[in-house]
């Protein structure tokens, strides 16, 4: 009987634990505490140095209005993928580069 208490102590305490990591990591993504990593081999999701380059030195502003179709799931995926592409190079255009999804 005292090996099963402790166990469950010790898992009320893991399971406690747990919880606390994921409300702190909500809390924080709640305040705009947000880290984006591309961990994939090819870097598919990250900007090229020259691309980066290229948006940091433009002289005048960029405006991109992209016109994109909804409804499926095949378009509903490719306008996340295109905004998340689109949100870099605005991250990485240093105020000179906007976009807008319509």
């Amino acid at each position: 009987m005292e090996k099963r208490n402790k166990t469950a102590l010790e898992s009320g305490i893991l399971i406690f634990i747990v919880a606390a990591i994921l409300v702190a990591v909500n809390a924080l993504s709640a305040l705009g505490v947000y880290a984006r990593k591309d961990v994939t081999k090819s870097e598919r999701f990250t900007l090229s140095k020259g691309s980066g380059n290229l948006l940091r030195s433009m002289k005048q502003e960029l405006a991109v209005d992209a016109y994109v179709t909804k409804g499926l799931p095949k378009l509903d995926a490719f306008v996340r993928d295109l905004r998340s592409l689109l949100q870099e190079y605005k991250n990485a255009g240093a105020g000179k580069f906007e976009y807008t999804i319509i």
